[in-house]
């Protein structure tokens, strides 16, 4: 009878204080949703492993959950699974060089009421982060921007890359789920406008606002229209897709857009 290979000794931990050492794509994995605050493991799937099988991200997580990583959470127990760094997971990608203020250890998952709102921004990260576009979520600006107090964050801000190398321009967007009166919404977008003015100096800049509704986007234009001297704006539908869907739908807007 042939013997049985044994494993590897690189994979044998000899002291449960040893760190259990994953593969690379395991950590990417991680950063990722930590950059996301809460992630979706369907995104975490399609920027990370971006196959035609979901069985590499779903091992991927498993491996994350029992190292103590991540937390994982499904949505009503049987919907989509939202995952959360913990700061074991902080630790070991700190360890590994990463750079921590990118890094976010959320205590509780994200409110029901703003779930919808999160999934989108992250949708919209996910959909840059296809075109090569690093955006920074407005989590990440508020941490950053703490000291300089700005009148106003965008949901997303990213500096599309030129061809030629260095940047190109500076990309504001925002997500509005309707739930706000124009009234109250426009002026906002206002003060937006002209920190993003400011932001991006002698660059070209636009905001990019995703909404809902016909109506709410022939009123958002017209409202718009009306101060474009501060800096372009375009307003779009959001997808009416969701899951895997939406942000692919996204990235093709941006394509009409970019």
């Amino acid at each position: 009878m042939a013997a049985v290979a044994a494993a590897p000794a690189s994979h044998v931990r000899r002291d449960p204080r040893e760190e259990l050492e994953l593969p690379d794509r395991d950590y990417e994995a991680l950063a990722y949703i930590m950059e996301g605050y809460q992630e979706t493991q369907s995104n975490v799937d399609e920027a990370i492993f971006r196959c035609t099988s979901k069985t590499p991200a779903s091992r991927a997580i498993k491996r994350l959950a029992a190292a103590g990583f991540i937390v994982v959470d499904r949505w009503n127990g049987v919907g989509v699974n939202f995952l959360r760094g913990t700061s074991r997971g902080r630790n070991a990608l700190v360890a590994r060089g990463v750079d921590s203020s990118r890094l976010f250890v959320p205590q509780r998952p994200v409110a029901a009421k703003d779930l919808r709102h999160h999934m989108w921004i992250n949708d919209c990260r996910l959909a840059l982060r296809q075109r090569g576009i690093d955006a920074s979520p407005c989590w990440m600006l508020r941490r950053k921007l703490a000291e300089l107090r700005p009148l106003a964050i965008p949901d997303l801000l990213a500096f599309p890359p030129a061809a030629t190398g260095g940047v190109a321009g500076l990309l504001a967007v925002e997500v509005d789920m309707g739930t706000e009166p124009l009234k109250v919404f426009v002026p906002k977008l206002a003060v937006l406008r002209d920190m993003v003015v400011q932001w991006s100096g002698a660059q070209p800049a636009v905001v990019l606002v995703l909404t809902v509704g016909p109506r709410r986007i022939l009123a958002m234009e017209k409202a718009v229209a009306e101060h474009a001297d501060r800096v372009g704006v375009v307003v779009l539908p959001l997808p009416a897709a969701s899951g895997r869907m939406a942000a692919q739908e996204l990235s093709a807007l941006l394509a009409k857009l970019m």
